[in-house]
């Protein structure tokens, strides 16, 4: 199995997107098919052995790993298996009655391939994604040209399931995340972070991370920065108008160059709050600034590829930051 992710106002660098360029309004683009195994999970068992067959037939490239991840003793047992666990008995029902018609996320998603080829024509966008209703914390795994999106992590911040979750946790349960999600799992996936080898510091890991938020940003135009960054508008507005004040506490605090993985955690990961910072900064804030060296890199050279800020000899270049000209506003 292959890496498996959990999970401005709209000024995009043209660099990312351009709609003018080739794609015209985002609805042209041929929607991506979102096949709902979460639907067949829930008739399975009670379904004639001629249904049976024809489910796995239909889900045919899906059941390898559905096996692995439910540990089926076979394939042809793997929806059995799936269809037994207590996700499926607690969240189908209500997956179906929260998100009956997921059409308006296989036309984002239909955009996210297409900007994706462009971009980055060397990225295999899955060949089959498949909504399903999973207990495992990921809501997006990965495997080779299959993807399962758990649609259990979508319900909304009303839903009675996420009673008790912090409110940081309950932003990211909102089906408007769903093509941001995806495609940060499908670029993460091609371009993982090299945590071996030299050049391994906070910095790395905030420009990489800064190098996926330009990406995700530039394929879903109708959301914000905040947006992907899982905040909301005041909390971005504040990012901004400290901006100077957070580059200086991570650079004086002797955060920039550490090669403590904890430290990249704190400031990447998702949290309450980036407290190492100021009790104010909104968690993943070094997601923020690993974007603000990324845009400011590609503004300074234009004929740069989207492909070579994903690569290690760009994120953990010794220069990266001087080649950049951030100035930490």
């Amino acid at each position: 199995m292959k890496n498996e992710i959990y999970g401005i106002g709209v000024c995009v660098l043209s660099m990312f997107l351009c709609v003018s360029c080739g794609y015209g309004e985002r609805d042209s683009e041929p929607a991506v098919v979102i096949e709902r195994m979460d639907s067949a999970a829930v008739c399975y068992m009670s379904a004639s052995q001629k249904t049976r067959d024809s489910l796995n037939n239909a889900f045919s490239p899906a059941l390898p790993l559905l096996a692995s991840m439910f540990g089926a003793g076979s394939v042809d047992s793997a929806i059995a298996v799936y269809a037994r666990t207590p996700a499926v008995e607690v969240f189908a029902p209500d997956v179906a009655a929260r998100m009956p018609d997921i059409t308006e996320y296989e036309t984002a998603l239909g955009y996210v391939r297409a900007i994706l080829a462009q971009k980055l024509p060397g990225l295999k966008f899955p060949a089959h994604i498949y909504g399903m209703v999973t207990p495992f914390r990921q809501s997006v795994v990965m495997s080779d040209s299959v993807l399962f999106l758990g649609l259990n992590h979508y319900l909304g911040t009303d839903y009675p399931g996420y009673a008790g979750f912090d409110e940081y946790v309950l932003r990211d349960k909102v089906s408007m995340r769903i093509p941001m999600d995806v495609a940060e799992a499908i670029v993460a996936s091609a371009y993982p972070y090299e945590f071996s080898g030299d050049g391994e510091t906070v910095l790395s890991r905030m420009v990489y991370d800064g190098a996926i938020v330009a990406v995700v940003l530039g394929c879903v135009p109708d959301k914000t920065l905040a947006d992907v960054l899982g905040w909301d508008a005041e909390e971005l507005k504040w990012v901004e108008e400290n901006e100077s004040n957070i580059w200086s506490a991570i650079v004086e605090r002797g955060l920039l160059y550490s090669t403590d993985r904890m430290d990249s955690e704190r400031l990447v990961g998702p949290s309450p709050a980036t407290s190492v910072l100021h009790a104010d900064a909104p968690g993943r804030i070094g997601r923020y600034i690993g974007y603000r060296i990324v845009k400011s890199y590609l503004e300074n050279n234009l004929d740069v590829k989207l492909s070579d800020v994903l690569s290690p000899g760009f994120y953990k270049s010794r220069t990266v930051l001087m080649d950049s000209g951030y100035v930490g506003h």
